[in-house]
């Protein structure tokens, strides 16, 4: 099927699928592989239960994703309003489903935000993703704090735009306005065989092995939650090698395929969403023009 093809007919359809009820669509729905240069693209437009089916087992070196939060962000498809205990259920069998795909060795690396708001409480997700990764079986390595913005004096200006932050000026019930989220990593267990170098200058490998990073947040009225697509470039280039394959679970509307795109790695992803995966086609359609 031609590309704009399908890319109408996902347009509009994502209100008559769920997340657990995608099975008996996938046909419907879709997939698309094309390649851009020596990269190769794999989007699935439908559940990452049912994409991780078609990978093969030992083929991805590296996952860049952020996942819902259960916070009640409003997605075009996705009930992000779970029961928490089942919540971690789920994404404890995802990330389970998706360690045999990936090479020994291979590293996982999970974006989420420090506090969120469920049930009206504040809550801290370290630890539930700590829980999350290990329950299915990898190894936490590190802990990277992504600030947006693109040094600390800009990180106030950030701030500055937030007024999340309690009582003002009194000490009765003020709270610390956020402005950076967690990238955690984890690794599946064994050695991890590099074929070729890597392909970061000297000051983008120092800057990248410290805990902190500074890159600026962008929006994007299609989706509301994205990264930019340079905080996966730098994991990326980190953890992978050039053609080295990347998978995205949560695409959403395509900007860790961006990342990959840039660097040369072979991008595979997967999004529930039909007005996401559309989205993220029209970005792949404009990719260097």
């Amino acid at each position: 099927m031609a590309k704009w093809n399908l890319v109408n007919s996902l347009k509009g359809r994502e209100r008559n699928f769920s997340l657990f009820s995608l099975k008996d669509n996938v046909e419907v729905l879709g997939r698309v592989q094309r390649k851009v240069g020596d990269v190769s693209i794999d989007i699935f437009c439908g559940s990452v239960e049912e994409y991780v089916k078609l990978l093969d087992d030992n083929s991805i070196h590296l996952v860049v994703t952020s996942p819902p939060y259960n916070c009640g962000i409003k997605y075009d498809v996705y009930d992000d309003n779970k029961d928490f205990v089942e919540y971690k259920k789920w994404l404890t069998h995802i990330f389970s489903l998706l360690k045999p795909k990936l090479a020994s060795g291979g590293k996982v690396a999970v974006n989420f935000p420090k506090i969120v708001r469920i049930n009206g409480r504040r809550k801290i997700l370290l630890s539930a993703f700590e829980e999350i990764l290990e329950s299915a079986g990898f190894e936490i390595i590190d802990c990277i704090v992504w600030v947006k913005a693109r040094d600390e004096k800009e990180a106030v200006g950030v701030a500055g735009r937030s007024t999340g932050w309690g009582s003002w000026m009194s000490p009765s019930a003020p709270y610390v306005r956020p402005i950076s989220e967690f990238v955690l990593i984890a690794k599946k267990e064994g050695r991890r065989v590099i074929k070729s170098k890597g392909d970061m200058t000297k000051e983008e490998f120092l800057t990248a092995t410290t805990s902190t990073w500074f890159i600026p947040s962008k929006s994007d009225s299609s989706h509301p939650a994205v990264f930019p697509p340079e905080l996966p470039e730098r994991l990326i280039k980190l953890y992978t090698a050039v053609e080295e394959n990347v998978l995205d679970p949560f695409m959403g509307v395509g900007n860790t395929m961006l990342a990959c795109l840039r660097t040369r790695r072979n991008f595979f992803g997967s999004e529930i969403s039909p007005n996401y995966v559309a989205r993220a086609l029209e970005k792949l359609d404009r990719f260097g023009v």
